[in-house]
């Protein structure tokens, strides 16, 4: 799910099949919403270990949200980590071996950046 605008009363939220539509209640409780999972979101909730499928690199970010700043270098390609939390196409991880924590999309207008680990 993509959230595309943030109020304070409701939050905007489009899904992977494009359907779009507003979370009511307040905007921080709204974001934890009990919704249907698409497969590959289930399937990254299945287990903590994760890595960039994508075949460039993606960046980590503050917060879940495109503008916000990077944390230290793009992930590249294979790289792994930890999955603390999912909110929507965005991934909460700890990337161990670069000691960095940040978010991260998982799926983004059709491209898989991050699948579960094997």
């Amino acid at each position: 799910m993509t959230v595309l605008a943030i109020q304070p009363a409701a939050v905007q939220v489009r899904t992977v099949e494009g359907v779009t539509g507003w979370l009511h209640g307040r905007a921080s409780e709204a974001l934890t919403t009990e919704v249907q999972l698409s497969v590959p979101q289930a399937r990254l909730l299945e287990g903590p270990q994760a890595k960039v499928v994508h075949e460039n690199s993606v960046p980590l970010r503050e917060m879940p949200n495109s503008q916000a700043a990077e944390v230290g270098e793009p992930l590249a390609p294979g790289q792994t980590m930890q999955v603390l939390a999912v909110a929507g196409d965005w991934l909460h991880v700890d990337v161990p071996n670069m000691g960095q924590m940040g978010w991260i999309r998982w799926y983004y207008d059709g491209n898989h950046y991050i699948d579960p680990a094997q």
